[in-house]
């Protein structure tokens, strides 16, 4: 194994656990289940396979966590549409009517956009 790391969805941490001889971290009741990512490789992994996810759901709220600053944020259905859009500095989101199913987040900053995809339970 030449690369293994734990990324923070949360908080944003890249551990190294090659490195890393021992990891800790308080878990909180309100935690959810996909806080935290394991990145393998026999080879090691370019920058972009470590990048964390810009977002997760929590209480009914797409909580941003990308330092995005002026970013617009649109959700967009399986079939291309635009259901939504935020401009400035949006952090939360309620996902309250929304129908249950699978989106897309694309974060649009400048000249860069970052894709994510979302359920929605």
């Amino acid at each position: 194994m030449d690369y293994l790391h734990l990324i923070d969805n949360l908080t944003g941490a890249d551990v190294d656990l090659l490195e890393t001889p021992a990891y800790t971290f308080t878990a909180k009741t309100t935690d959810y289940a996909s806080r935290f990512r394991l990145v393998f490789s026999s080879e090691v992994a370019g920058e972009a396979a470590c990048e964390p996810p810009f977002a997760y759901i929590s209480n009914g709220n797409i909580v941003i966590t990308a330092d995005a600053g002026d970013a617009t944020l649109q959700i967009v259905d399986m079939m291309g549409r635009v259901i939504a859009s935020y401009s400035g500095h949006t952090r939360c989101v309620p996902t309250n009517g929304m129908p249950a199913g699978v989106y897309v987040l694309r974060l649009i900053d400048g000249d860069s956009i970052r894709t994510q995809k979302m359920v929605v339970e």
